[in-house]
């Protein structure tokens, strides 16, 4: 499943080392090794699986039998002994086995040192990750502030009735006051503009009074002071009243010329 070297060799030279070890294995035999004409097998079975070490015959027995136990940890790196957990940590595994053997030749490592070697701790690295979790709690935190600030604003709201959206609405209202009060002031038909038909009193109070509706709520009294000229300017065209100037209305209505006579 993995297989690591050290010394220069050949895939198919490894793919033949490996086939042959299962006709030399024996589960009933004592002995955890097992010897060819060129190669010593030193082996440990671990569950269904087996921790396999290849050397020559002229190397020392007592040493390779120590590096097995090392390399035989496996559940050290690999967090389990099956076969899927093997696979999915391999590069872990075999960091650990480059820790422990060099160029042919084990290392003098211990197990502690080994795990400290492949997590490649290091101050900076704890630094950092202190800092970044310091910012994770500070945003969890203000967002849990947040959370309760919106909650207290939508019982307040509730006390005095009114929708957490009212302060939109009053913003809203205000906006449209201000376009109301900017509008021009609507003129009444007069008989000498052409192609106008004349209206009633009663039809140009009627179609004043829907155009005001259109248009919304008028503010204070300054809606029914407007209203007031207009029925005036109305009056006069239809020649019920005398016509009167007055300066809050801003229309334009007909007049003859004024002649100014003099007498002792």
């Amino acid at each position: 499943m993995v297989s690591r070297q050290f010394v220069e060799m050949s895939k198919s030279r490894i793919e033949g080392l490996i086939a042959t070890f299962p006709k030399l294995a024996d589960p009933g035999k004592q002995h955890t090794f097992a010897e060819t004409d060129s190669v010593r097998y030193v082996y440990q079975p671990l569950e269904k699986l087996y921790v396999l070490l290849i050397t020559t015959k002229a190397s020392n027995i007592l040493e390779d039998l120590e590096t097995l136990r090392l390399f035989a940890r496996i559940p050290e790196y690999a967090r389990g002994l099956e076969a899927s957990d093997v696979v999915e940590n391999a590069f872990q595994i075999i960091f650990a086995f480059d820790e422990i053997v060099a160029l042919g030749y084990r290392e003098s490592v211990t197990l502690s040192q080994i795990r400290t070697f492949t997590e490649m701790d290091s101050h900076e690295e704890k630094m950092f990750n202190a800092v970044r979790e310091n910012q994770m709690q500070e945003a969890r935190e203000l967002s849990k502030r947040k959370a309760r600030e919106l909650e207290l604003a939508r019982h307040a709201a509730a006390k005095q009735g009114l929708p957490l959206n009212s302060i939109y609405n009053s913003f809203s209202s205000v906006r449209s006051a201000d376009a109301f009060a900017s509008e021009p002031s609507v003129e009444p038909p007069s008989d000498d503009q052409p192609g106008v038909p004349l209206l009633s009193r009663e039809n140009w109070g009627s179609s004043t009074s829907e155009s005001s509706a259109r248009r919304g709520m008028q503010l204070g009294s300054r809606g029914g002071h407007i209203k007031a000229e207009m029925d005036r300017l109305t009056d006069m065209i239809r020649g019920e009243v005398p016509p009167v100037v007055s300066d809050a209305a801003n229309v334009d209505t007909p007049t003859k010329p004024a002649t100014t006579t003099m007498s002792k």
